[in-house]
């Protein structure tokens, strides 16, 4: 997995993509 990537989409779907414990923070914006 890539490190330091913006994903762009709707959060909910993409957060479900990601590896389970594959990630330390999360920032979504309206």
């Amino acid at each position: 997995m890539k490190t330091n990537v913006i994903i762009q989409g709707n959060a909910l779907e993409e957060l479900k993509k990601l590896p389970e414990k594959s990630i330390n923070m999360c920032m979504t914006s309206p």
